[in-house]
């Protein structure tokens, strides 16, 4: 199911687990990047490594496809949501 377009100024990229960008219509995992992302987990550096590539794309957690601009979420790669520092695991949800 489509969850329409994203907000202006966001952009979307789904990558393989190489980190590569894939074909439109093809899942993988989601990532952001623009101002409204945040910067990173506070006096937590390695963690802020960990959630972001080296060119800034935010790791989101959740696996995607983006068809006409349009994003599906399909699932999550990661067993933990967290919503203001709690964390939720994705199976009690």
């Amino acid at each position: 199911m489509s969850l329409d377009f994203p907000i202006a100024e966001i952009e979307m990229l789904v990558v393989d687990d190489q980190g590569r960008p894939l074909l439109m219509g093809e899942p993988g995992e989601l990532q952001l990047r623009r101002p409204m992302v945040f910067g990173g987990y506070h006096n937590n550096d390695e963690i802020t490594a960990a959630a972001f590539t080296p060119d800034g794309w935010f790791r989101t957690g959740d696996l995607g496809r983006i068809e006409d601009g349009r994003l599906s979420l399909v699932g999550r790669s990661k067993d933990s949501i967290i919503v203001i520092a709690v964390n939720y695991f994705s199976h009690e949800l």
